[in-house]
């Protein structure tokens, strides 16, 4: 139980503690509860402007057409409660654009390490399909080369142009696979580079490794593999060009595939971003409840002061009143 003596020590230390007394200080206090905006008790508050709200307030008190003090008080209890609803509009837009804005940064509430995994392991397929489709288009391209340059070489005559060494060297090594993907082999073919196969086909075996293939060599190469197999030489050349044939188409396909799943994953990414700020076309779970509650807050009054208005303006008029037929109800819960 309080003394009396403290009671008497409160009183005194109330006397130093009232707040503020000067014009400015007592302006400053009145906007206390400017903090979003939407709570504030002041008409027209730091971004809004003044002539908006004379604007405002002079159109609903003409339509409203109040008579006398308490007719004017509830017109502008109306005026405000109105102005009120529209800064909550403003309020809830301006929260919408600030999570917009923020859409492509990392949510407060997600997992650092789970979400920055998710991205990061998107990306890395990404960076691992387009090397893939780079690989592809080269093996595509190589493969494309050499079987118009075995094309070229079969069909032209002596005056044929001599191989590259890289290319010829590509397609010897093709035609010993076509060689040895045969069951029924007379014999095992050597390596295009062996000393014992350059002697076979007439070349010296120290000739330099990037010298040029004249094409009667190269075709009698060609027909050195042929040899090992049971396809007579010109089939043997026609399977062989059919066999680089095909791998090129391989590889096209391959491109393609390759190039679909890369466009997959940048639409994956793609829509992660619109994911985001779709999310973000909604306020915060926290922000949008607050308001809801505050708009139909506003709401209940304004609903209430317009029928109190009414009713008044009815009884001015001489018209008989009956009983609301609907009840303005305020309700208020309260949890320990």
């Amino acid at each position: 139980m309080t003394s009396p003596a403290k009671i008497a020590a409160n009183r005194r230390n109330a006397i130093h503690s009232i707040g503020p007394h000067t014009p400015t200080g007592k302006l400053i206090v009145t906007r206390n509860a400017v903090r979003h905006g939407i709570f504030a008790r002041l008409p027209v508050v730091p971004g809004e402007s003044e002539a908006d709200w004379q604007t405002h307030r002079q159109g609903i008190t003409d339509s409203l057409d109040p008579v006398g003090l308490l007719e004017v008080t509830l017109a502008e209890r109306v005026v405000l409660l109105l102005w009120r609803l529209t800064r909550l509009a403003r309020y809830e837009a301006a929260n919408t654009v600030a999570a917009m804005e923020d859409s492509g940064l990392l949510p407060p509430e997600a997992d650092p390490i789970a979400f920055a995994g998710r991205h990061h392991n998107h990306h890395n397929q990404l960076l691992m399909a387009e090397q893939d489709v780079r690989r592809q288009r080269e093996a595509f391209f190589t493969a494309r080369a050499d079987a118009d340059l075995l094309r070229r070489t079969l069909s032209e005559g002596a005056e044929a142009e001599p191989l590259p060494a890289k290319s010829a060297r590509s397609l010897l090594g093709e035609a010993y696979t076509l060689a040895m993907d045969c069951p029924m082999r007379h014999y095992e073919p050597l390596w295009h580079t062996d000393k014992a196969f350059l002697s076979r086909i007439g070349l010296p075996t120290d000739r330099p490794a990037g010298a040029a293939w004249p094409r009667d060599t190269f075709l009698t190469a060609v027909d050195y593999y042929a040899g090992a197999t049971e396809w007579p030489a010109a089939e043997f050349r026609v399977e062989l060009l059919r066999t680089l044939d095909s791998r090129a188409a391989g590889f096209a396909r391959g491109v393609k595939r390759r190039e679909a799943e890369v466009s997959a994953l940048n639409r994956r990414l793609d829509a992660e971003a619109d994911r985001s700020a779709a999310t973000a076309l909604l306020p915060p779970e926290v922000a949008a409840e607050r308001i809801m509650k505050y708009e139909k807050h506003l709401y209940t009054q304004l609903t209430s002061t317009l029928h109190e208005l009414e009713r008044l303006q009815a009884r001015r008029g001489g018209s008989n009143i009956p009983p609301p037929q609907v009840a303005d109800l305020l309700i208020t819960v309260e949890h320990e």
